[in-house]
């Protein structure tokens, strides 16, 4: 049975991400709500204001997605959805 476990809140600003979500990466091993700010910068095209909010199947906590590059980011802890990754957003 499909659960919405989406944020509680999102902003998307120019300058800045903001949400209270849960993690989707594994990061938070309490898989409860937590605020994050991010700056609005994506590292791998390195493009400011790019970031959207993205929810769907594959990802019901939501994440943070370029709409340059299409990297997808947790809306929590920042780190990029590729197993191995290293990449984060930038906190804010």
């Amino acid at each position: 049975m499909y659960k919405d476990v989406g944020p509680k809140e999102v902003q998307v600003g120019a300058k800045l991400v903001r949400s209270v979500g849960k993690c989707s990466c594994g990061t938070f091993l309490k898989y409860e709500y937590h605020e994050a700010k991010f700056r609005n910068y994506c590292p791998y095209c390195k493009k400011e204001g790019t970031l959207i909010y993205e929810q769907g199947p594959t990802c019901p906590e939501g994440m943070w997605v370029c709409r340059e590059c299409d990297a997808d980011f947790c809306l929590v802890s920042g780190k990029e959805h590729i197993q191995g990754s290293q990449a984060h957003l930038t906190k804010a």
